[in-house]
């Protein structure tokens, strides 16, 4: 679905005007690392060949270790719009308190213990507002 996107807005060009030119690789040759980084975080692993000291990375689009991450942000703020519904979730206080950590030797995305709170409300959202939605179809 990425790569149909690139294709249909032609969005290869796009990322070509805003190259660095210092770099040492070339264009095209960096384009599709950063093409295939991007996909790598939508899915929320690595590809074979990246760095582990980056590995946190990939926890921020889609974090398969606890699934904090910042689609479910976008998920409960939209479909809360949406619905007319508040919600108690404060994004911005989460990623204020948000750190790199390292654990069992990987690095992570950890958080403070006062914010475990936000998490909770996080999680609880999200149920109220799929329960709002299939109670109001």
């Amino acid at each position: 679905m990425f790569d149909d996107m690139v294709e249909e807005c032609n969005l290869k060009k796009e990322m070509y005007e805003y190259e660095d030119k210092d770099k040492k690789k070339t264009k095209k040759n960096l384009l599709d690392i950063d093409l295939m980084f991007i996909k790598d975080m939508i899915k929320g692993q690595p590809s074979e060949g990246h760095p582990e000291e980056k590995s946190f990375l990939y926890e921020i689009v889609a974090n398969k270790r606890n699934g904090v991450d910042v689609d479910k942000f976008d998920y409960l703020a939209r479909d809360a719009y949406h619905l007319g519904i508040k919600t108690n979730f404060d994004h911005l206080r989460f990623i204020k308190f948000a750190r790199v950590c390292e654990v069992d030797g990987q690095k992570q995305i950890c958080t403070r213990d006062k914010v475990l709170t936000l998490q909770f409300l996080l999680f609880r959202s999200l149920f109220k507002t799929a329960n709002y939605f299939r109670v109001q179809q």
